[in-house]
């Protein structure tokens, strides 16, 4: 949105994920448009969850990264996340200020997007070693 008259963007460099680290992405669409689009990476060994980061997007008007959700997962037992998720939906909710629009109403976007990032936890955990995947 910055770009002046004549510029363009020739390249975007995104570093790769360290090896010890894994990341899953789902895309939620009905029709043409994505109704929800959401990214987790987990860092996590001996059960426990290191790191982690969560984006969400398509739900409000910008995408954007989760961090108070990111902070209280740190440090969690992997089977901690279903109970932390619980305890944090209207938090969360919150976080993400859906928009009703020909995609979804914000309740149906609250709660898929709890429904999505629960499944993208459990399959960044299932896929470092450390649980099962639902």
């Amino acid at each position: 949105t910055s770009l002046g008259e004549g510029e363009f963007i020739s390249a975007i460099h995104v570093r790769s994920l360290p090896d010890d680290w894994t990341a899953v992405y789902q895309r939620v669409q009905r029709l043409i448009a994505p109704t929800l689009t959401a990214a987790v990476a987990v860092k996590a060994s001996g059960g426990t969850i290191e790191d982690v980061r969560v984006s969400i997007g398509s739900v409000s008007p910008v995408a954007l990264r989760l961090g108070m959700l990111e902070e209280a997962l740190r440090g969690i037992p992997s089977t901690g996340v279903d109970d932390l998720l619980a305890s944090r939906a209207g938090e969360i909710a919150e976080a993400i200020a859906p928009v009703s629009d020909l995609w979804g109403t914000a309740e149906y976007k609250k709660y898929i997007a709890q429904v999505v990032l629960r499944r993208l936890l459990h399959q960044a955990i299932a896929l470092a070693g450390m649980g099962d995947e639902r």
